[in-house]
């Protein structure tokens, strides 16, 4: 509660301490000075909160502490201001306030609570300037807490689950809670099946993704037989790309294909950008303006994507690239070794910037946990897993925990437990129900080793069938 008078602003209580402004005057010794912005930020304090506190005067009217809440009370017009006076006198007086300034100073933020406060008064208020923040200090606390995320990882753990391709629990159309994530069993190229994910309003930070199709990959390569994964039980009808045929393919859960076919061969009839393109704008209603873009893609077949982007009004920055730590066997003359990495933006709204930027568009790192070269070492139950550094690289950059983070490919999950290892939220499309099965279970295994809510989503990681309670 504030009392009001003409000429102040004032907490009730401070009323018997009023004393008028004429009779204080400024310590000529004051050692912390104060430029506009600070006054700014003190008038904007005082004309939203009001004085909350007494400044302490000298007998003699020489302020000791409150010179700047003096001079930005007097440049509001105020005529009293509420004062204690001390009995400190000549050393004592200026040894006081130095001990003010200093004291405070030398106090440091907790910065996961400095930014839950600022994120939650932010998003009722939207301007925080009366407490002296402005976009540069929110961006500021940003990028201190991702340097801290970013320093304080080392190798993540292998998380392997149980592939149960005679057992699927998942089900199309289902949309399952994992925590604070969601997953939706179903196609990301529905814009009436994404909306179900944002129900809440929610908005997208962060649209990141490895599609896995048009990257013609070949899933039985390998050295050896022995070294050479089956997944001819668990591959996605390459037909779910066309329009035509996508209601067919989605009914039935698995097709018999094998991933030593390829993925899909169907961009060569040119509807590779039509592909991107309809999975996008599927989303696009639930990104944020400034929302960043990252495209995982086949060096062949970026003329697809950079045509999608170019329809869809975004603007290609740069392209990083993921350096693995050994190349990968394959029929062409050179077997590859990277993946490149689309990074944009709908033009003008840059993301936010919140590395350190001293970041590298060249990734170093390996497929699995402590830099592991052996390929799906992290995630062996799915053919083209993603570690989990590719995903903490983009939200490390642009994000801030609580951020929302859209893959409209799930395929391992990666993207989701990178998420929740920085305290972001994934929101998360996957068509295949067996794959469904594999993010349920790895987040599940992470949950409980975390300790954290596994959500009603949750899949025994050893295969065994639950009983979720899914959202539908």
């Amino acid at each position: 509660m504030v009392a009001h008078t003409p000429t102040a602003r004032y907490a009730p209580g401070l009323e018997p301490l009023l004393r008028p402004i004429s009779e204080l005057k400024q310590d000529p010794d004051n050692a912390r000075a104060h430029d506009e912005r600070n006054l700014a930020a003190i008038r904007e304090s005082l004309s939203r909160f009001g004085l909350q506190k007494p400044i302490v005067v000298a007998p003699d009217g020489t302020v000791l502490a409150g010179n700047g809440t003096l001079a930005a009370a007097t440049s509001l017009g105020w005529t009293h201001i509420a004062c204690v006076t001390t009995d400190l006198a000549g050393l004592d007086a200026r040894g006081y306030a130095l001990a003010d300034n200093r004291t405070a100073e030398l106090a440091t933020w907790d910065m996961e609570a400095l930014r839950k406060a600022t994120s939650e008064l932010e998003a009722v208020w939207g301007d925080l300037s009366a407490m002296g923040f402005g976009d540069t200090d929110l961006d500021a606390i940003a990028r201190e807490l991702n340097r801290q995320a970013r320093a304080g990882f080392g190798g993540d753990k292998p998380i392997t689950v149980a592939v149960r391709p005679d057992a699927v629990d998942s089900t199309p159309g289902t949309i399952y809670e994992l925590g604070p994530h969601r997953l939706l069993c179903g196609d990301s190229t529905d814009p009436e099946q994404v909306a179900r994910l944002f129900e809440d309003g929610a908005k997208v930070a962060l649209f990141a993704t490895d599609p896995p199709y048009l990257i013609g990959y070949r899933g039985g390569v390998g050295t050896s037989p022995g070294g050479r994964k089956d997944w001819s039980a668990l591959s996605p009808d390459p037909t779910a790309l066309d329009p035509a045929t996508a209601p067919a393919a989605r009914s039935g859960h698995r097709r018999g294909k094998d991933w030593g076919g390829i993925y899909h061969e169907g961009a060569e009839d040119g509807d590779g950008a039509g592909f991107h393109i309809r999975y996008a704008k599927a989303v696009m209603p639930h990104l944020r303006e400034d929302t960043a873009w990252y495209c995982f893609h086949a060096d062949a077949r970026a003329d697809h994507l950079a045509r999608a982007w170019d329809e869809l009004g975004v603007y290609w920055h740069m392209t990083a690239i993921w350096r693995k730590p050994t190349f990968v066997l394959g029929g062409t003359m050179y077997h590859y070794q990277h993946e490149p990495c689309a990074i944009g933006w709908v033009r003008p709204h840059m993301p936010r910037r919140l590395g350190e930027g001293n970041e590298s568009s060249v990734w170093d790192l390996g497929w699995g946990p402590h830099g592991m070269a052996a390929k799906n070492v992290d995630c062996p139950e799915h053919p083209t897993a993603k570690p989990l550094g590719v995903w903490r690289i983009p939200m490390l950059k642009h994000t801030e925990p609580g951020d929302v983070c859209y893959e409209p490919f799930g395929g391992s999950g990666s993207q989701l437990i990178a998420a929740a290892t920085l305290g972001r939220v994934c929101r998360t499309v996957e068509i295949e129900p067996v794959f469904c099965d594999v993010i349920r279970r790895r987040w599940t295994a992470y949950a409980r080793a975390e300790g954290i809510d596994e959500g009603t989503g949750a899949l025994e990681p050893d295969g065994e069938p639950t009983t979720p309670d899914p959202v539908t």
